[in-house]
């Protein structure tokens, strides 16, 4: 079990969908934002590679530009950034 509990493994069960399944773009991504936004120590510090973590959030950010929810782009850009 990890050290991040129960809500680390719905991250990373939304974190494989979003980088390996075709689902609701708008459902996933909002939902591991709203994971990442509530406890940023799961894409921080996560068990997953820092290239993964990336890739996966340079895909939402991304979905928000074409959504253009750009105060999402800003706060997931700073998450990348300390990655």
């Amino acid at each position: 079990m990890s050290i991040f509990g129960e809500e680390h493994n719905d991250y990373e069960n939304l974190l494989n969908k979003i980088v390996t399944q075709t689902l609701n773009p708008a459902h996933v991504y909002d939902e591991v934002y709203d994971a990442l936004i509530k406890n940023k120590s799961y894409a921080l510090y996560g068990e997953y590679p820092k290239d993964l973590k990336i890739k996966a959030i340079d895909s939402m950010i991304k979905w928000f530009t074409m959504t253009e929810e750009y105060e999402k782009c800003i706060e997931l850009k700073k998450i990348k950034d300390k990655i």
